[in-house]
């Protein structure tokens, strides 16, 4: 009987240090008309003066425990969840600060100076892409300038290679000129010796092949030099190729015809190195003169 006397005095003490315990049992402290008092009341009593009583400094009162010690955790769970209430409006509380404020400032003002940094970066990669766009496209209107004078003075060199290959053969041509003309001074008197001699002897004869061969070697160098003769008897008369020194009446050729070749002319392809010396007949030329013969005896026979 005073082991369970005991027993129920530790109880009740525990039911009253521990706040939870109470709860967890379904009890209301304020049915229990003993404990309804102040707890100034509560603490004069000696059994709660002592020190807070703990199941560690009681290990007898640990059997006690039955099935309704199984609803202490939710106990427990309630007061979590109270002390998370209570910091989460502590929390809510720190947002209005003045310290939350200025740290969030603080924070704020970090992120505006990360930004205007980032922006300023961009900014120059853009003036830089600006300046190479700039001097791609100077490159590209000095490459475009550079290729135009480039082809101007292609072209121009083209031009006076050209010019410079024609003055060449000109110049060649007129030396080639120079010296024929030089030549033919040599060949005009070969042919008017071998025109004069008249060979009576063997000798004379000999003297004569002698000039001939020579003539004909003459006529050879010419001929490598691509120099030609211009025989103009017979030809129409051609002040590029001709020089007219006479013209004389001419039965046997016609009016404005070479009808006799004083002097023998040359030419290199279409260039004349020496026109011929010739006589141009002025008509009446063959047909001519057969019509005027024949009128007379028509004129004969109407009279008879």
């Amino acid at each position: 009987m005073q082991t369970l006397h005991k027993a129920l005095i530790f109880a009740a003490v525990i039911f009253l240090c521990v706040p939870g315990t109470i709860h967890g049992f379904g009890i209301n402290i304020a049915s229990i008309p003993s404990l309804r008092s102040s707890p100034a009341s509560v603490s004069k009593n000696p059994i709660f003066a002592s020190s807070p009583l703990t199941p560690q400094r009681f290990p007898s009162l640990l059997p006690l425990r039955n099935s309704k010690d199984e609803q202490v955790p939710e106990a427990s769970e309630e007061t979590e969840a109270s002390a998370e209430s209570v910091e989460a409006s502590e929390e809510q509380l720190d947002t209005d600060s003045k310290e939350f404020l200025q740290r969030k400032v603080e924070i704020l003002q970090k992120e505006l100076d990360e930004t205007s940094a980032k922006l300023q970066d961009l900014e120059a990669d853009a003036k830089s892409l600006e300046d190479l766009k700039a001097r791609g496209i100077l490159k590209l209107a000095s490459a475009v300038e550079l290729k135009e004078t480039y082809i101007r003075l292609a072209a121009d060199f083209e031009n006076y290679r050209k010019r410079t290959a024609s003055d060449l053969v000109r110049a060649n041509d007129m030396a080639t000129v120079n010296v024929v003309k030089e030549l033919l001074v040599v060949l005009d008197t070969f042919e008017r010796a071998g025109s004069a001699i008249k060979c009576e002897t063997d000798r004379e004869q000999s003297i004569n092949n002698s000039y001939q061969a020579v003539n004909k070697e003459l006529l050879k160098v010419l001929n490598k030099l691509n120099v030609e003769a211009i025989e103009p008897l017979g030809q129409e008369f051609d002040p590029n190729m001709h020089n007219a020194i006479q013209q004389l009446e001419s039965k046997e050729y016609k009016e404005n015809v070479v009808c006799q070749a004083l002097q023998r002319g040359y030419k290199i392809g279409d260039r004349v190195v020496r026109p011929a010396l010739v006589v141009v007949s002025s008509g009446p030329g063959p047909e001519e003169s057969g019509e005027e013969t024949s009128a007379p005896s028509e004129q004969s026979e109407s009279s008879a």
